[in-house]
């Protein structure tokens, strides 16, 4: 099916050889024929959206070196290595939403060598360009540890956060602690992906 004067073109195909059912979405582009397909719909009802990753809506990273933080600032996790996807900085340590729409974020941030027995560690997720985990009252996916006994060797806090936001908008990783000292270690990640 071809509509809009063969600008947009909707495909359904049927076959016998392991695509029964299959209906995909995309655009053709008029100047070379290309077609992109957008969306896919299998025999089975199991739904794929190839251009999720391809335009930013999805990425995977993780971090690559691991500074020393002091207590009483809010640090943004910067996590350098930008694995799968697109639409997230390595330098500033923020994905920047291509649309709006639900999105949903994991992390999984690695403290090693946290310095004090009464301290607390908090992360979180931010949205804007300032770092910090107390963000609309702390309900952006955070996650505390401590005060109590600790390990001083290492541990991990991982917390996960949905919201729908708009275009434009942008989401980072922030960790605070109330005393003492931490490295924030290499074995980090911060993933997300646009639902819809």
């Amino acid at each position: 099916v071809d509509m809009s004067g063969g600008s947009r073109e909707l495909s359904i195909f049927h076959s016998t050889t392991g695509t029964n059912g299959l209906i995909s979405f995309g655009k053709r582009l008029e100047s070379n024929g290309t077609y992109t397909e957008a969306m896919r719909i299998d025999g089975a009802g199991l739904v794929t959206k190839p251009r999720t990753s391809a335009g930013d809506g999805a990425f995977y990273a993780h971090a690559t070196s691991g500074p020393t933080s002091t207590a009483g600032t809010q640090h943004p996790v910067v996590f350098t290595t930008l694995a799968q996807g697109g639409g997230y900085s390595t330098s500033t340590g923020r994905y920047t939403c291509p649309v709006a729409g639900w999105y949903s974020f994991t992390t999984n941030v690695r403290i090693d060598n946290y310095n004090s027995t009464t301290g607390y560690m908090r992360i979180a997720f931010y949205t804007g360009t300032t770092a910090t985990t107390a963000q609309t009252g702390y309900s952006q996916g955070h996650a505390i540890y401590g005060p109590g006994t600790y390990s001083a060797n290492y541990y991990s806090m991982t917390t996960h956060w949905q919201q729908y936001l708009g275009a434009g908008t942008q989401v980072g990783v922030a960790v605070f602690s109330n005393a003492g000292t931490y490295i924030r270690h290499t074995e980090s990640n911060f993933t997300g992906i646009l639902l819809g």
